[in-house]
């Protein structure tokens, strides 16, 4: 079970907190949110009320990734005292009330029937109809497959070797982008590849929300040109955007804080 230790943790930094943003909640299990509800109680603005009397958000798709409970021990103690793993049947969460939104607009895709296929797949209501569409794009020979085609791999080491090779298909001159990583950056917690290596005609993906709303985290794209400090990038629309090199800070608060930093192109 996860625990947490609360000894020598008093900050007045969690007494001024006013919300917190919890993403991907559908992986968080009912004990570690218990957890937080627990230090947020000794610790938070206000003493002994849920969650400390700090605004809670939680964001995420219940359809998507479940929490992981490992092993048939930590399963029994979870039978024992949960209804289920999930966040909604923490202790913390009982006679909670909650103000529910639903998030309606698709970003990542504009095809309005590919999303009621998507959607179908994702409900476990897809029909016999919708199978044998999603079967017309099979292709039993890869070979066969456009030159633009994605591929969806199981591990980063498959996804490295096929974009090696297609990068290898395209002429011209490869460059090679190495990050700028000051501090002690974790390798498990890069947000990209340390190194990038890329030609004109590549596709690449953007591996960031730009603040200037001109992709989002997923948007494919096409490099056009190559600079000294940018790339071109065409989109699908036709728009051609400058992409400059990302900084990703992470905040480490223990034993001090500090924050360390990786400077890429935001892409894969």
């Amino acid at each position: 079970m996860t625990t947490v230790n609360i000894k020598g943790v008093a900050n007045p930094v969690y007494a001024k907190i006013d919300a917190i943003v919890i993403d991907e909640i559908s992986m968080v299990r009912a004990d570690l949110l218990d957890c937080v509800d627990n230090f947020l109680r000794m610790n938070g603005r206000t003493k002994g009320v849920p969650f400390g009397g700090i605004q809670m958000i939680f964001i995420g798709d219940l359809y998507q990734l479940p929490p992981v409970v490992r092993g048939k021990q930590e399963q029994e103690i979870f039978n024992k005292h949960y209804e289920s793993a999930y966040f909604f049947d923490s202790h913390a969460l009982r006679g909670v009330e909650f103000e529910y939104v639903e998030l309606e607009k698709v970003y990542r895709q504009t095809d309005e029937s590919f999303i009621r296929l998507l959607n179908s797949i994702r409900n476990k209501s897809i029909t016999d109809e919708e199978i044998e569409l999603i079967n017309e794009r099979y292709v039993e020979d890869s070979k066969a497959l456009s030159g633009d085609a994605i591929y969806l791999t199981t591990t980063n080491a498959m996804a490295g070797e096929r974009n090696e090779m297609e990068l290898s298909k395209l002429k011209g001159k490869p460059y090679l982008f190495e990050a700028d990583i000051r501090g002690d950056f974790e390798e498990t917690s890069f947000p990209a590849d340390e190194a990038l290596r890329i030609k004109n005609g590549a596709q690449v993906m953007l591996l960031n929300n730009d603040p200037d709303g001109r992709w989002v985290n997923g948007t494919i794209g096409t490099i056009c040109d190559i600079k000294r400090d940018l790339l071109l990038v065409r989109f699908a629309g036709g728009d051609v955007e400058e992409v400059y090199p990302f900084t990703w800070v992470q905040t480490i608060r223990s034993p001090g804080l500090r924050a360390v930093s990786d400077i890429l192109y935001p892409m894969g």
